[in-house]
């Protein structure tokens, strides 16, 4: 059996698979994680720790810095998170990373 905790979190942008290298800050630490999906609303990394759900960290994707992010969602080694910033923004800097 596996641990699931979930809060209700609508979807409303698509995600893109990428499967890129990431880190994420805990506790004031970076950590490397894998990043499985994305959207210009959040997206699905893979993580070797236990992050807890409403917990508002940072999240690095190549160079883009300090995205803020919320985790919404865990399920055994994956996260959702939300990002915090303008959804535009965030989707300005998903086109600059996918070319």
């Amino acid at each position: 059996m596996f641990e699931t905790n979930v809060i209700k979190y609508q979807r409303s942008n698509s995600r893109e698979i990428i499967l890129a290298k990431g880190e994420i800050r805990i506790d004031g630490n970076w950590h490397i994680c894998r990043v499985l999906n994305i959207s210009a609303g959040g997206a699905k990394l893979q993580v070797d720790r236990r992050i807890d759900i409403g917990l508002t960290e940072f999240l690095r994707i190549g160079k883009y810095d300090h995205i803020k992010t919320t985790v919404v969602w865990r399920q055994r080694n994956e996260i959702g998170v939300a990002f915090s910033h303008d959804a535009l923004a965030i989707a300005d800097a998903l086109v600059k990373l996918a070319s």
